[in-house]
């Protein structure tokens, strides 16, 4: 017992036919993919200011990872200082009687990593750019020597635009917008 008809398919049922798509399938094909690519390169590229301070926020991250191990390899813990014009990381005498938060408080008085083959050198914002500095817990960012650290969070604020930078639990630094 036969379950279909005989003959072929629809493509093939004429010596004329073409199987194909229509022009107005193909323009609906290209529209989508312009639109596509046109919401990617927005995405993608961005408003200027906004992708500059991302940049900034990603190499402060950069920047406070290399602090740790720096203040872990050489024993003395380093502070994160910052004005508006730019940024630095000073190390604190090693052998503290105040615990390095307290220290870092109270400004003891060190000189910043300003040697020219550091990357931890002084720093200028990006552009003269006004960027606000918060830091939730009020302090200052101390790295020190221990291996365990709670986390904590930077915002970085230049007008509309803002960038997080978080250490998380593990000690990882990530930006986040």
């Amino acid at each position: 017992m036969r379950t279909s008809a005989p003959g072929g398919t629809r493509a093939s049922t004429g010596p004329g036919t073409q199987a194909g798509f229509s022009l107005l399938e193909m323009m609906v094909v290209l529209l989508i993919i312009g639109i596509a690519t046109g919401l990617a390169s927005v995405a993608a590229f961005g408003h200027e200011g906004e992708r500059a301070l991302r940049h900034e926020a990603q190499r402060l991250a950069r920047l406070f990872a290399l602090a740790q191990v720096e203040a872990r390899a050489g024993g003395q813990p380093i502070v994160w200082t910052y004005d508006a014009q730019g940024y630095g990381f000073a190390r604190l005498p090693g052998s503290l009687v105040l615990s390095p938060r307290l220290a870092a408080r109270a400004r003891a008085q060190q000189p910043p990593l300003s040697q020219a083959n550091t990357a931890l050198r002084r720093r200028d914002w990006p552009d003269g750019a006004a960027i606000e500095v918060h830091i939730p817990s009020g302090t200052d960012l101390v790295f020190d020597t221990e291996w365990v650290h709670a986390p904590f969070q930077v915002e970085l604020r230049s007008g509309a635009y803002g960038a997080r930078i978080a250490r998380l639990d593990d000690g990882h630094f990530v930006v986040r917008p």
